[in-house]
């Protein structure tokens, strides 16, 4: 039997009924059907997301047995998601020699010790990203991670250790040791790189992503630690000269003048600002990063930020290929943007923002692709209209509207009909009552039948 891939659209429609299919073999696991399961693993390439749900499946129903997860583990996965799996730590203590070619492995809030971080050490040797945040993985984990006899040493480029029992001195072994780590996740980010450059001063790292500020103290803390917070910024633009991820969140400085030292970061492509413990920093304290660093940013995420212009977001960042906001405020400017998102792909949009706001955002990305709009009051068919007459939005591919309260089967017919390449379509809790969801599904079957679209709408009664 030839191995070969189903088109998406056949995906959609196959996928789950194999799905249940191998449930239901499972559920009867006899010698003879084990054969049938695996002569359909063994023939199938199986996508993740399908492997994730068969594992979510048997989880749910506490039927994932150990040789339930080998029948998977014989395809030879290279992706393998076991989070909070009952029998994760059984099954790689047991059996390591079976994930030879794992590349990616997620294994959070399972019951993995130090034992299961030795298996994965001794075997995984093309292991690139290991998830093992709250476990209970101490420092002799790190130390078998990093060990000269490790496996995974020189292949292993993302590790999360958040909410592990790996203290300070842990992290840093595995920054120190690890020569091709690129992402490092774990609490204590600010003691950490104080560690490494009191200890190591003379010495550069290649890590390529950070996260700061993810401390859990008591706001007095924060406040008398503050010092060190900045001082952290010129550390790491020192001693990490490659950064170009940066995470900023759970952070309640006295001054905002603490983010300034993030302009000397010369690599910065991806910034993630979330500052709900600092109400007072508005997009005046985010514009001298804007403004030395805004047209090499590639991805821009702004949380709970004050007064965000988005006529200066478009003029300052025309490179992003993503582009999330979340429950800002906003100002309205009277001007137009000069520029606009030259290579915007994701556009996510979440909380009430002004009419006039979001058809700046949308209407000036022309090739977007994914656009998600959360909790809106103001997505209405009017604004839809002006958004398509000024940007027909002939690149998107996928929408997601939850919760716009004001969005219509009206606005839904002006989206479809200008969105040419528009191929799923998720509407959940919007202003669409049941009749109106049938009529729209029969309108788009017959108006628009060479459309491969997945239209989802659920609605409160109307």
């Amino acid at each position: 039997m030839p191995r070969y891939r189903m088109p998406r659209s056949l995906q959609s429609h196959c996928y789950p009924v194999l799905v249940q299919l191998l449930w239901n073999w499972w559920l009867n696991s006899k010698d003879e059907h084990t054969a049938q399961v695996d002569r359909i693993l063994r023939y199938f390439q199986i996508p993740y997301p399908f492997t994730g749900k068969i594992l979510e499946l048997l989880d749910e129903k506490h039927t994932v047995f150990t040789g339930h997860l080998l029948l998977l583990l014989k395809t030879k996965l290279t992706y393998l998601d076991l989070s909070r799996s009952r029998v994760a730590h059984e099954v790689l203590v047991a059996t390591p020699k079976l994930i030879p070619n794992i590349s990616t492995l997620r294994l959070q809030f399972t019951t993995c010790q130090d034992d299961v971080v030795a298996a994965i050490s001794s075997h995984c040797a093309v292991l690139e990203n290991l998830d093992i945040s709250y476990c209970s993985v101490t420092d002799l984990g790190t130390t078998y991670l990093s060990s000269l006899t490790s496996q995974c040493r020189s292949s292993l480029k993302s590790l999360n250790i958040t909410d592990t029992k790996v203290t300070v001195n842990g992290a840093v072994l595995v920054l120190d040791q690890l020569p091709n780590l690129r992402e490092l996740e774990c609490h204590e980010m600010i003691d950490v790189l104080s560690l490494v450059y009191n200890t190591y001063p003379d010495r550069v790292y290649d890590l390529r992503a950070f996260q700061f500020g993810s401390e859990r103290r008591s706001n007095r803390a924060y406040e008398s630690n503050q010092i060190l917070v900045s001082h952290c910024y010129n550390i790491a633009s020192e001693i990490l000269p490659f950064l170009n991820n940066i995470i900023i969140n759970d952070w309640n400085p006295r001054s905002s003048d603490g983010l300034r030292p993030i302009c000397n970061y010369n690599c910065l492509s991806s910034l993630e600002l979330d500052v709900q413990f600092c109400p007072f920093l508005t997009m005046v304290d985010v514009m001298p990063i804007l403004a030395t660093r805004g047209m090499q940013l590639v991805e821009l995420v702004l949380k709970q930020v004050q007064s965000v212009d988005s006529v200066v977001l478009i003029d300052s960042c025309p490179n992003l290929l993503t582009l999330e906001l979340e429950h800002n405020t906003y100002v309205d400017s009277e001007i137009e943007p000069l520029l606009f998102f030259r290579e915007l792909k994701n556009l996510i949009l979440v909380g009430n923002i002004p009419a006039r706001i979001l058809t700046v955002l949308i209407g000036y990305s022309p090739i977007v692709e994914y656009l998600d709009v959360h909790h809106s009051y103001n997505f209405t068919a009017e604004v839809i209209q002006e958004v398509v007459e000024r940007n027909p939005l002939g690149a998107l591919v996928e929408v997601w509207f939850l919760e716009c309260d004001f969005f219509t089967d009206d606005a839904l017919q002006i989206l479809i009909a200008s969105a040419k390449e528009l191929q799923k379509m998720s509407v959940e809790y919007c202003r669409v009552s049941i009749k109106q969801r049938n009529k729209l599904r029969k309108w788009i079957k017959s108006n628009y039948p060479c459309i491969d679209l997945e239209l989802q709408v659920q609605s409160r009664i109307w």
